[in-house]
């Protein structure tokens, strides 16, 4: 059993054993050594000849525990901290809402071992006066079940991209793999995919077939056919489906092309290839559908053919067909066989075909991020070194928005200690090329105020209002209270919209219309939040904030360094809004910036 399967076993037996009705304390001291153990960079059995609390938070009690796990495993474990309830029941935890006492009710009052049974249980009205389960919770739970149940099918995209990516990697050492792409719907970013899917050149398709065996959880692959395998990952105690559609080198970009669209995008394309008098085969090649001769001279003489706009075609003559194929090294090429700029895979659906994908933003055309946070509340970064990885980035400026007080949980800062922090900027600046931004994430409290005073609010230079609590609310009490921010003469932009976290939580129910309204009767944007965990707003809302004028501030809401990289999230799911260069607020110089954040 390796560290990753030592540490999830704990944590799951930790859940469970909170569930029992374990000692609060003694559940957090077990997850503080779990989660000690995973950044350890000492093995198991390393970790295991040290003497207790060499590694602080593993204590004796701990060192049993994974002995107990590696001579008998999970229910060894389970046995020694006398938990007897299913394993199922610890994804009771998972939802929203749900901590250790309410699980603890419906696992022993009510029979409840598993979110399918208490989604059975709400849909019975079957639960009586579980304390903390309102009917307003009741009904937000409905709907969280229904997304942690989606989530046991599909998967997000902060999860699966990572994946896709060291897949990629790792076909690309497969002798005889020449090329390697992620494709599918994890490619054009949909957020939530059913599997992974890549496209693979390969000399000798039987390599892939031992790669995928070698690699399954299962030690087995369908083959869905001669060009189709399908196989599964064991990641982070997930099984995740792949397929691999493995072809010629000289299908690859043909297979990437027909694997990444939806169907309405690659239905135009096929249609406005035949109109050029070129036919997409059901093996993936663009054949002359009905050449002359002169085109097929042409083409046999190895010369350009005027009349298909190539340079590349072979003739290919089998047992009963000859066929005069166009040979592509990638989708640049098939878009421009019908004279069409390349398009990105993230429009290449529904109606992205035609958007003017020449205008469309780029990540080099950010300068700047509009929502950091640092260690004045609960970044891991100093303003300092937020200066520092501004001008790493080239970026033209950086905004400081700290949660404010309300929110106790992050750190949350009061009018004087924002006055403190705004002397740190100040110095800060001295020595920072990028432009510093004195700004707040100030909470929309639950009325809909905002959690500093006027006064507070109007002395920085940008001010984004967010809900982080009272996320119960009805529809109707959500959309009054963003509404009256959005009325708010400070404040410019509403961060992460929905409050949605992908696979976890759906976010709040909201009429967006009636909030795109009042945003652009108010000049107030709604963020696009990059981080791939939220990726909120979606692209339906910033088609709409587009419609109406609305520019869209892509921000990554960053608490550490390494988040600042989640911008190219963003920039691709504006990508999927059809967002061009000048609906994004920070493509703005600084200067024309600083202009439109002024308040009349």
């Amino acid at each position: 059993m390796d560290k990753s399967d030592v540490v999830r076993h704990l944590k799951l037996a930790n859940d469970l054993w909170a569930i029992e009705g374990a000692n609060p304390y003694s559940v957090r001291a077990h997850d503080f050594a779990a989660d000690a153990i995973a950044k350890s960079e000492l093995s198991i059995d390393e970790i295991l000849r040290l003497a207790p609390g060499s590694i602080r938070g593993v204590g004796r009690e701990t060192l049993e525990m994974i002995r107990a796990l590696q001579t008998g495993g999970l229910p060894a474990l389970l046995l020694r901290l006398q938990i007897s309830i299913p394993v199922s029941c610890a994804e009771l935890l998972r939802l929203p809402g749900i901590g250790p006492k309410t699980a603890h009710t419906l696992v022993h009052e009510y029979d409840i071992y598993n979110t399918e049974d208490l989604q059975q249980a709400l849909l019975q009205s079957r639960l009586g006066q579980v304390p903390g389960l309102g009917p307003k919770r009741m009904a937000r739970l409905r709907r969280d079940i229904h997304v942690f149940l989606e989530r046991q099918h599909s998967f997000p995209v902060a999860f699966a991209w990572p994946i896709a990516v060291q897949l990629e990697e790792m076909l690309r050492q497969v002798p005889q793999v020449l090329r390697v792409s992620v494709t599918g719907p994890l490619r054009r970013l949909v957020v939530m995919v059913p599997r992974i899917e890549l496209v693979v050149a390969a000399v000798a398709p039987h390599k892939v077939a031992e790669f995928a065996k070698q690699a399954s959880t299962g030690k087995d692959i369908q083959e869905v056919n001669t060009r189709t395998l399908d196989f599964s990952l064991s990641v982070s105690g997930s099984t995740v489906p792949v397929r691999l559609f493995v072809v010629p080198p000289e299908e690859f970009a043909t297979a990437l092309m027909e694997t990444t669209g939806d169907e309405t995008h690659q239905s135009v394309m096929k249609g406005l290839l035949l109109q050029r008098g070129i036919n997409w085969t059901d093996e993936g090649r663009l054949e002359l559908a009905q050449p002359t001769a002169a085109v097929r001279s042409t083409v046999e003489a190895g010369e350009v053919s005027e009349e298909v706009k190539v340079s590349d075609a072979v003739k290919v003559s089998e047992a009963d067909h000859v066929s005069y194929v166009i040979k592509v090294s990638d989708e640049a090429d098939i878009y421009h066989l019908i004279g069409l700029p390349y398009f990105p895979p993230e429009v290449r659906e529904g109606q992205g075909i035609l958007c003017k994908p020449e205008r469309l933003v780029r990540q080099q055309d950010i300068r700047g991020d509009l929502h950091v946070h640092s260690n004045w509340s609960d970044g891991s970064l100093s303003i300092a070194e937020i200066g520092q990885v501004a001008d790493e980035l080239g970026y033209e400026y950086v905004a400081i928005t700290d949660h404010s007080q309300s929110l106790t949980i992050a750190g949350g800062l009061t009018a004087d200690q924002l006055r403190q922090r705004k002397v740190e900027i100040d110095a800060v600046q001295r020595q920072t090329k990028a432009h510093l931004l004195n700004g707040i994430e100030v909470d929309i409290l639950a009325d809909g105020s905002l959690d500093l005073p006027d006064d507070v609010l109007f002395q920085l230079d940008i001010v984004i209002a967010s809900v982080h609590s009272s996320m119960q609310q009805t529809k109707e009490q959500v959309t009054e209270r963003i509404v009256r921010a959005i009325l708010h003469p400070a404040v410019h932009i509403i961060g992460h919209l929905t409050g949605r976290i992908l696979g976890r939580r759906s976010g709040y129910e909201l009429d967006v219309r009636e909030l795109l309204d009042a945003a652009a009767k108010h000049r107030v944007l709604f963020e696009l939040n990059a981080n791939p965990n939220r990726l909120d707003i979606a692209e339906e809302t910033l088609f709409e904030a587009k419609r109406r004028g609305l520019m869209v501030p892509i921000n990554t809401d960053t608490h550490h360094r390494e988040e600042f990289g989640n911008i190219r999230y963003g920039v691709r799911m504006a990508l999927r809004g059809g967002l061009y260069k000048e609906d994004v607020l920070n493509t703005l110089p600084y200067d024309q910036l600083i202009d439109y954040l002024k308040r009349p």
